[in-house]
């Protein structure tokens, strides 16, 4: 999760602190009590994965896109 904060820092993402509080909070630890909160886990990360990949290879926009549907779930 620090890259993205980094990236945001460096204005090459665009994501509010509160949203970065909630990644944050999502990568600690998801309790799984039902088939709805395994859909929502595995689509966060996933999600995650996907921008942090895009991430390291430079591909910010495809962060960008990968994190607005993250936070907009």
């Amino acid at each position: 999760m620090g890259v993205v904060y980094r990236a945001m820092k460096e204005g090459k993402l665009s994501i509010d602190k509160a949203d970065v509080s909630y990644l944050y909070d999502m990568c600690d630890g998801i309790e799984v009590w039902n088939t709805n909160d395994s859909n929502r886990a595995e689509k966060l990360f996933h999600g995650m994965r996907v921008a942090l990949d895009a991430i390291f290879a430079g591909e910010y926009e495809s962060a960008q896109i990968a994190i607005n549907n993250m936070t907009a779930a």
